[in-house]
């Protein structure tokens, strides 16, 4: 009897507590997905998927895969998410060296002057010459069109087309101003292709009913029937600058294309007499 109650006494009771794993990071990144198919996608995706992985790996299977998906849900949904990940694409896939593009170069405006309500650009202020035909501005600018003319010997074709005719023309702006009529007459004196051109004045002061202009730089392709020139205003009615010309010969008789200048731009036709 003795030993049995020794023996009671001596037994011990041993208690073991089992901690039941936490699903909270898989929760979180459910809860992350679920939020960002509808708002903030691209501070919410990132959350619910790195806690996504993490509950994974420590065994929350069920919360973490489906915080994954939601995920998934919200970065296909989230057009910004969806663009950054074009446009990284994009990046990765272009050459490390980009080819030149060769363009004209808008020609410089020193300084402008404001016109009147029926001006129609932006000019160079500078005063009109006293006589545009004897002036310095004429001298240089007709020096210039020498200087880049073309001569018949070398352009067959442009000799055929345009040496000595005479053209009528109409420019048009990009936007909604009243377009302007022009004439262009090209000559071939002493083998040089050069031409000279008169329109309305719509642009300088008002001291010149008319404005003038040098056409040089011409060159016409006969291969592509393509066609271009520099006009360059003489000074007249305080005009001074230079505009672009490119076209296409869609006949014999008829040119169609684009001009720009300082940063304008429009289209133009002109047809032969």
């Amino acid at each position: 009897m003795t030993n049995d109650l020794n023996n009671t006494g001596q037994q011990s009771t041993t208690v073991i507590i089992k901690h039941d794993a936490s699903n909270a990071l898989g929760i979180a990144s459910f809860i992350f997905g679920l939020i960002s198919i509808f708002i903030l996608s691209p501070i919410f995706v990132p959350l619910a998927i790195i806690l996504g992985i993490i509950a994974v790996i420590k065994k929350q299977l069920a919360w973490g895969i489906t915080g994954l998906v939601c995920a998934g849900i919200g970065f296909i949904t989230s057009p910004i998410l969806l663009g950054m990940f074009a446009v990284l694409n994009i990046a990765a896939l272009m050459p490390s060296q980009n080819q030149s593009i060769p363009k004209h170069a808008p020609t410089k405006v020193e300084k402008s002057i404001t016109g009147s309500a029926n001006t129609q650009q932006t000019l160079v202020s500078k005063p009109a010459p006293k006589n545009p035909t004897g002036s310095t501005a004429l001298q240089s600018n007709t020096a210039l069109a020498k200087n880049n003319a073309v001569t018949t010997s070398e352009k067959d074709v442009a000799s055929t087309v345009l040496c000595n005719t005479t053209w009528k023309g109409t420019y048009f702006y990009q936007d909604s101003r009243p377009s302007n009529k022009f004439d262009v007459t090209f000559s071939c004196a002493n083998g040089v292709l050069a031409g000279r051109m008169s329109e309305l004045n719509t642009l300088g002061n008002k001291s010149a009913s008319h404005l003038f202009a040098d056409v040089s730089s011409i060159f016409l392709d006969s291969s592509r029937r393509h066609i271009t020139f520099k006009k360059m205003y003489d000074g007249t009615g305080g005009v001074y600058k230079s505009v672009n010309y490119d076209g296409r010969l869609v006949s014999q008789n008829t040119v169609k294309g684009t001009w720009e200048t300082d940063g304008m731009y429009g289209s133009f036709n002109m047809t032969k007499r």
